[in-house]
């Protein structure tokens, strides 16, 4: 195998002439191998342990959660569709003739690396103004959940990981692979345009010298052959029939509200408006649904607080019940659900609260109401906290015995947080602040 190919200039010198394609055979390869090794990882984990917190069937959803949750912006799926066609298009064009299938190729080349790099500069724009880089950028929770996720494709009894934001870390980095490779190739594609005759310029061979030439050559082709890894590996995830979910939202811009309760965090990826602060959503730029209207937001507050108190109903049953965990029976199926109910309704009630609170028609009793209120959501927010981290440590857990839920029962974390609730539902009622007679 040869690094890279040279040549012999009129005057004995050794140019460099660029990449040697023997490497289109390694990328080839490489993409095989990942996909392999993924498959048989995948096969090994299969029935041992779930990477989410799938619902049981027949069980009652969350409350609030509209059936789909919208997840690709019309313009993020033709943008997508369109850089796709484009690769495509550009690889077919670049490495049928170096393997043995000829046909005149330049025009339709140059004409998808001018479409390509077209989507490429919107996409660029789009992300940094639109939806904003946040949505990409790799944070320390995404290293650590994405160990979580790594722990648990290599060792099946593994305990699940966390749920994640829009954009797990292995999507991130995926894309921040392509983007390298795909920025490699058109840049230097554009500078070799200056080598072909176009309606709008005449080639000129001699904008660079040969060594110059080569090393544009050399970058091109290196950016070529790794997207030939990347595509495949990415159309092997397109195409898996357990991501055949994630694929469809590419078509028709949504996910199903299941799919969503089992694999998102909905802090970090909140479904509607109202389930975050309004800079949280400026970030999700317009992926995020339209926000409610006022008297929605306290319909939803009221249903959020039930979800709540429900499942700490069903967790005091379930507490005194002696069950391992481990049973096929309706109640150790269903924990898992209760508490991940409760862990999507506090991971917005404070939003929420805030919200009901600033309403200008939102009742406020004698004395500033409204300024009370708003400090107590601060208590609110860090006895949610307290207890979202036991609830998640809890569904962290392959099996959630009896005794393990007794235990979060009693904290007092859990106990503060209902009281608060409580305390919210009875102020916000209608006859509070109004008076008698």
């Amino acid at each position: 195998m040869t690094w890279v190919r040279w040549q012999e200039s009129p005057w004995g010198q050794r140019v460099l002439l660029g990449l040697s394609w023997d490497w289109l055979w390694v990328a080839a390869g490489a993409g095989a191998l990942a996909i392999v090794v993924h498959a048989l990882l995948r096969l090994r984990q299969r029935g041992t342990t779930a990477a989410a917190t799938p619902l049981p069937a027949g069980a009652a959803l969350p409350v609030a959660l509209p059936a789909r949750i919208l997840r690709h912006t019309p313009a993020s799926r033709l943008l997508h569709w369109l850089m796709a066609v484009s690769m495509l298009a550009l690889l077919g064009t670049a490495f049928l003739p170096i393997l043995g299938l000829k046909f005149a190729w330049v025009d339709a080349h140059w004409i998808a690396g001018l479409v390509l790099t077209a989507a490429l500069a919107f996409h660029i724009l789009h992300g940094s103004f639109w939806k904003g880089l946040r949505l990409m950028w790799i944070g320390a929770e995404d290293v650590r959940i994405g160990a979580e996720t790594l722990r648990d494709l290599l060792h099946p009894a593994a305990p699940p990981p966390r749920r994640t934001g829009k954009n797990p870390l292995e999507n991130k980095l995926f894309h921040h692979a392509v983007a390298l490779a795909t920025l490699a190739a058109t840049v230097t594609g554009l500078v070799m345009l200056a080598k072909v005759s176009t309606p709008w310029w005449s080639r000129n061979p001699y904008l660079l010298s040969e060594s110059a030439w080569g090393l544009v050559y050399l970058v091109h082709g290196a950016g070529s052959v790794a997207l030939v890894a990347l595509v495949l590996v990415h159309l092997y995830m397109a195409l898996r029939p357990d991501k055949g979910w994630i694929t469809l939202s590419m078509l028709r811009g949504w996910i199903p509200r299941e799919r969503y309760l089992e694999r998102y965090d909905s802090e970090r990826w909140p479904p509607v408006a109202l389930a975050a602060p309004s800079a949280r959503l400026a970030r999700g730029g317009a992926d995020a649904v339209p926000a409610p209207s006022a008297g929605e937001a306290r319909a939803e507050l009221g249903r959020r607080i039930d979800a709540v108190e429900e499942a700490y109903e069903f967790m005091l049953a379930y507490a005194a019940q002696g069950l391992s965990g481990g049973e096929e029976d309706g109640s150790a199926s269903q924990i898992r659900t209760q508490l991940a109910t409760a862990e999507q309704a506090l991971g917005v009630i404070p939003a929420l609260l805030r919200q009901v609170l600033a309403e200008t028609g939102a009742p406020r009793p004698a004395g500033d109401r409204g300024a009370q209120g708003q400090a107590f959501v601060g208590v609110l927010e860090q006895d949610a906290a307290k207890a979202l981290a036991a609830l998640r440590l809890v569904l962290a857990q392959p099996a959630i015995s009896s005794q393990l839920v007794d235990n979060l029962n009693a904290m007092i974390h859990l106990r503060a947080l209902l009281t608060d609730l409580f305390l919210i539902d009875e102020t916000l009622r209608p006859h509070h602040g109004r008076d008698e007679g």
